[in-house]
Order: structure tokens, then C-alpha cells, then sequence
């Protein structure tokens, strides 16, 4: 498959795995044992996955999951900061949220950050003379 990686894995590769996991916003790779109900979280390595518990393995991840973390605002000013995390959180959502309900709530919430946005670049266009955008139908 395309989309996944196999390990080893980079020092950052690994920083960006273990990042992954900890955010909270996907179901995390786990360990299929049960473990006595301990956390069965797997851990990234230079080598792949492993459970802190067992000797359960696992050498692949999905691609975007490598990803460093997201850097707000762009190079140059191209673009603002609110919109990076509209970005950012429109690919949680759609490549690692395990649960629809969650994803909704994210794109619901990307929504509101979208009309933010456009409120504030309409704020600054007219902070620096430009003439408002009108919108005709």
C-alpha cells in the first residue's frame, strides 16, 4: 500500500510517530493482547512498533503520520497562521480520526475557525486600504 511506511525509521520519524499517538484525536496503534487492562499503546522505535508489555512487533505506519510537526503561519506571509490550522485540522480529520462522531466535531470546529478566518484577512484588507470585497449574487 502507498500510504504506509515501513520501518526503520529516522530519529524525527520516530519523534512524529510517538507525537501521533499521544494526541488523543485517533485510536492510537495498540497491541492486540489484552494486558490486564494495562495501556496497550505501542511505542515507536527506530526499528518499529513495540508494547512495553510483550513482545508484539509491528514495522509499518501510515505515511502522513511522519509528517514533522505543523509550523504555524507560512514562509513569506503567504498565508496566516488560522488558516495552517484549518489545514492541519482538516488532515486529522480526514486521515486519523478513528471515529466519526470525533471527525464531525473537528470539521465542525474547522468551520467556525474558517469564518474566523475570513473575518479577520476581511479586518486587515480594510485595516490597509483596500476597498471591502462585495459579494453579489
Amino acid at each position: 500500500m502507498t500510504d504506509r511506511s515501513t520501518a526503520p525509521w529516522t530519529s524525527s520519524e520516530v519523534d512524529a510517530l510517538n507525537r501521533f499517538q499521544r494526541l488523543g484525536v485517533f485510536h492510537p496503534f495498540t497491541c492486540p493482547d489484552a494486558h490486564d487492562g494495562a495501556d496497550r499503546t505501542l511505542v515507536a522505535t527506530h526499528s518499529g512498533w513495540v508494547c512495553c508489555h510483550c513482545d508484539y512487533r509491528q514495522d509499518w505506519a501510515h505515511r502522513s503520520m511522519l509528517a514533522p510537526e505543523p509550523r504555524l503561519g507560512s514562509p513569506g506571509g503567504a498565508q496566516s497562521p488560522l488558516r495552517d490550522l484549518i489545514l492541519h485540522l482538516d488532515r486529522v480529520a480526514r486521515y486519523h480520526i478513528a471515529y466519526p462522531q470525533a471527525a464531525d466535531a473537528l470539521r465542525h470546529l474547522r468551520d467556525h475557525l474558517s469564518a474566523l478566518a475570513f473575518c479577520e484577512e476581511t479586518n486587515q484588507r480594510a485595516a490597509g486600504g483596500a476597498p471591502p470585497t462585495v459579494y453579489k449574487r
